[in-house]
């Protein structure tokens, strides 16, 4: 058995039949006793120039270890299938298990994208948690202050108000004692 690196471009049309394909693919290594050491679904990605008028086309990646006669129904399988756009099968001496560098590239864009949506997250969260907390205090903090002045004025109000009344006779004197009847 022979180890193949496998490419293959599918029209964006028809990329939802991918997994259907991969499958198909698979079983065909599979039944004639063939291994599928590495398999990715890179997606939907920008040609570097047009085929067919197409400007995007599904990559998919494929190493396997396989006879020449199922690396030739593969083949054949991609000439005879509107599907597929172009392919590209190299002959590798030894399996290649490792992810490839475009693979390790998506990871760490996803973990990169995931990484800021957790940072843009917690800070959004801190900042309702600030609102949520700071609110109350301002307010109970004005509330305080705004009865503080009110208290402030009446004492002052009060205090104005006692100077300004001047005892009388009648509150200096005592009151006079009814006789008992």
């Amino acid at each position: 058995m022979q180890h193949y690196e496998i490419v293959f471009l599918v029209h964006p049309d028809q990329s939802p039949k991918v997994p259907k394909m991969i499958q198909q693919y698979k079983s065909t290594i599979k039944s004639s006793n063939g291994k599928v050491h590495r398999l990715e679904n890179w997606g939907l990605r920008q040609l570097a120039y047009p085929i067919d008028k197409v400007s995007k086309a599904h990559y998919v990646l494929m190493n396997i270890e396989c006879t020449s006669e199922v690396r030739k129904e593969i083949t054949d399988s991609f000439q005879f299938s509107n599907e597929v756009l172009r392919n590209l099968i190299l002959r590798r001496e030894q399996p290649i298990l490792d992810p490839s560098p475009v693979q390790q590239a998506m990871e760490e864009a996803e973990a990169h994208k995931k990484a800021t949506e957790l940072k843009q997250s917690k800070e959004q969260d801190l900042a309702a948690d600030d609102q949520s907390t700071a609110t109350p205090t301002a307010k109970s903090e004005q509330k305080t202050t705004e009865q503080e002045n009110v208290k402030d004025n009446v004492d002052t109000e009060v205090a104005t108000a006692t100077e300004n009344i001047k005892p009388t006779a009648s509150d200096t004197q005592k009151p006079k004692e009814t006789p008992p009847t």
